[in-house]
């Protein structure tokens, strides 16, 4: 299920490496994406943003390589099987 979604971009990140479990090389790339605090359960008042990192594909590193963080954008999200974007 794909789905199109405003936020806010605070920042990016490409981690890689040698898994040792794994016996293999890994590339992992996050948004560390900003969203209105929202009151829930016993949080009665919530104010701000909050920081949430979101897995990526690579080609947005280079769609976002000389942006100027925060940015806002537009997005095009996809649910995996577990739900998550």
């Amino acid at each position: 299920m794909q789905f199109e979604k405003t936020m806010t971009i605070a920042g990016l990140k490409h981690i890689s490496g040698y898994s040792e479990k794994a016996k293999r090389d890994y590339n992992i790339f996050a948004l560390t994406v900003l969203e209105p605090e929202i009151p829930g359960g016993n949080v009665k008042v919530s104010l701000g943003m909050q920081a949430r990192e979101m897995n990526c594909e690579e080609q947005v590193l280079a769609q976002l390589s000389e942006a100027q963080f925060p940015v806002e954008v537009t997005a095009f999200c996809e649910l995996g099987r577990d739900s998550k974007a």
